[in-house]
């Protein structure tokens, strides 16, 4: 290991040059020679030497000055540096130090001394280079990582523009009925997902879904969804809206067939509301039961029954109940469960009862009030999970 290491000494005196090169080089270090300061300081250029034993009075280019330019300009952040002199003088040791040497040696030098002052610095010399190489190594797998995170980020960008880009643009504007959502993600891409079409001129459809898990494979489920939802049948110039039950089904067994492997289960509350008789069909999944608000500020939850979408195949079922005029229907996803309200209260039922708080306000500002107490007091803030909810009230 020691043959691998280069030794440079700089002396004019050519007895003591002679003799330190011998007892250096019986230990197996490869040794350079300098007999002035010029040389040297050409010498630590081309050769990279491990360790420099100069005398502090060397021709040329004295050694407090090399040891000076070593540490300061040289770029050997690390290149240890003994001073050789004739004084014994302490003032000389004193300068040399604060030149940048790290050790001194005074003439006439000990061979064992000199062999254990070199095994000490070199040894530290090597610990320092490996170190510098592990930090180099670092350096360079956090550039790959930080290339790898500008690559993903650009794709999350992408994925999030494509999502968003499938969510409704605008609310239907149907006589009879109107809408108003919030949504928030609480990352760049969502597992939630909702919709509200129009299904003919007096049906409306409208869902939210809940992917399990969050991220990437969260989000292309909700893509699938929005891509293989089934809600009419059209043949020729007849056509058929496919009850709930019928949609739910439909969807669960595509999920199972398709035998994703990741986030492969959903919720979801599926409901076709008709203007002309006000009659409200729907079915869940697994998801929370949505919240029927009357006008005079009562309130029941809709219960159907239906497990998770996507395990095994289901059996799901339509319920159906009549509104009245100023009744108000809100669909929320299970992120309102990490929301908080002034009496610490926590999760859906603290979120229903915000709801009947403020029954008596158009369904936009009865979204606008509880999503406060959700998102933050801008109705923006982070949230832990994704969080969707739909208000629907007849007119």
């Amino acid at each position: 290991m020691n043959k691998a290491q280069k030794i440079l000494i700089a002396d004019a005196d050519h007895e003591s040059i002679t003799l330190l090169g011998e007892v250096l080089q019986s230990q197996g270090y490869r040794v350079g020679y300098a007999r002035d300061g010029r040389q040297c300081i050409d010498l630590i250029g081309r050769l990279a030497p491990d360790l420099v034993i100069v005398d502090s009075h060397l021709p040329g280019v004295d050694g407090l000055e090399i040891a000076r330019r070593i540490k300061n300009e040289n770029g050997f952040h690390f290149l240890p540096v003994i001073i050789s002199t004739v004084q014994h003088d302490p003032r000389t040791r004193t300068r040399a130090i604060e030149y940048g040497a790290d050790d001194y040696l005074t003439k006439p030098i000990s061979p064992i001394e000199l062999s254990a002052r070199a095994k000490s610095l070199l040894r530290i010399k090597k610990l320092h280079d490996s170190l510098e190489q592990r930090n180099s190594e670092i350096s360079h797998i956090n550039e790959r990582l930080e290339e790898a995170y500008a690559r993903l980020d650009s794709e999350l960008r992408l994925a999030q523009k494509l999502q968003t880009s499938l969510l409704p643009q605008s609310l239907p504007q149907i006589p009879g009925v109107y809408f108003a959502t919030k949504f928030v993600s609480s990352g760049r891409v969502a597992g939630d997902f909702y919709d509200i079409f129009r299904l003919d001129e007096t049906h409306v459809g409208f869902y939210i879904v809940d992917a399990i898990g969050h991220g990437v494979p969260a989000a292309l489920l909700t893509v699938f969804i929005k891509k293989g939802i089934r809600t009419k049948e059209i043949s020729g110039n007849d056509y058929r809206i496919i009850p709930a039950h019928e949609v739910l089904t439909n969807l669960n067994n595509d999920l199972i067939s398709e035998d994703l492997s990741e986030s492969p289960f959903v919720t979801i509350c599926y409901c076709i509301y008709d203007t002309a008789t006000r009659s409200l069909e729907y079915a869940r999944g697994g998801h929370p039961y949505p919240i029927l608000i009357r006008k005079d500020g009562s309130s029941a939850s809709l219960e159907a029954e239906g497990a998770l979408l996507g395990i095994v195949e289901e059996t799901f079922e339509s319920e159906r109940v009549t509104l009245e005029h100023g009744d108000k229907l809100v669909l929320f996803s299970d992120g309102v469960d990490a929301a908080r309200w002034s009496d610490g209260s926590t999760g859906q039922e603290a979120f229903v009862r915000a709801c009947l708080d403020y029954y008596s306000l158009p369904v936009e500002e009865v979204i606008n009030r509880v999503s406060k107490v959700v998102f933050g007091a801008d109705g923006e803030g982070a949230v832990e999970d994704d969080v969707t909810i739909i208000g629907m009230t007849t007119e």
